[in-house]
């Protein structure tokens, strides 16, 4: 008696050895953190397996397969936003509980963080730094920052979303290589 659960035609295992890498590269290009890549892609067989009677054979396994990795990866995002608030909220709650230490060498790295943060800014071209100026230091949000530049409001959030990534990978450079 055979056991095996099969989709379209395909055994599971044939199913995950043809698609494991590519399931793979794909959470990866979706921005899953990379320790978690392989939790995500067991998931995603797990729920194949769960609700294989919802595969349609006449489309591809591999867009049914990529649409079930989307979902969870949307759901691994909100549920990872949803506990950094919560201890965001929790640390803040303590820290309002406490009294403020001063430490001695806090105004050195306050001042070393700015001229390093400058400095990163410096780095990045006109435009992104243009786009920062106007989001973080004047406040405004990307669809005013569309309407004063005359930039189409997706491209001002690509652009501040990739002027925000090398600002970031800037500072993780510069203070990554202290630790």
């Amino acid at each position: 008696m055979d056991t095996e659960l099969h989709i379209g035609g395909c055994s599971l295992r044939q199913l995950v050895d043809e698609h494991l890498a590519a399931l793979r590269a794909y959470l990866a290009s979706c921005g899953a953190h990379a320790e978690l890549i392989d939790d995500l892609a067991q998931d995603v067989f797990l729920e194949v397996m769960r609700h294989h009677e919802r595969y349609d054979p006449q489309r591809p396994f591999r867009a049914w397969l990529f649409g079930i990795a989307r979902n969870l990866i949307h759901q691994e995002f909100r549920t990872s936003a949803l506990r950094s608030r919560i201890r965001r909220d929790l640390v803040a709650s303590l820290l309002l509980e406490q009294p403020p230490v001063v430490d001695p060498a806090e105004p050195l790295l306050r001042r070393e963080a700015s001229e390093q943060l400058r400095s990163c800014l410096q780095g990045l071209d006109e435009r992104a730094q243009t786009l920062l100026r106007l989001r973080f230091s004047e406040q405004l949000s990307g669809e005013a920052i569309a309407a004063h530049t005359g930039i189409r409001h997706g491209t001002v959030r690509m652009a501040l979303l990739r002027a925000r990534s090398a600002l970031r990978a800037c500072l993780e450079q510069h203070f990554g290589a202290e630790r």
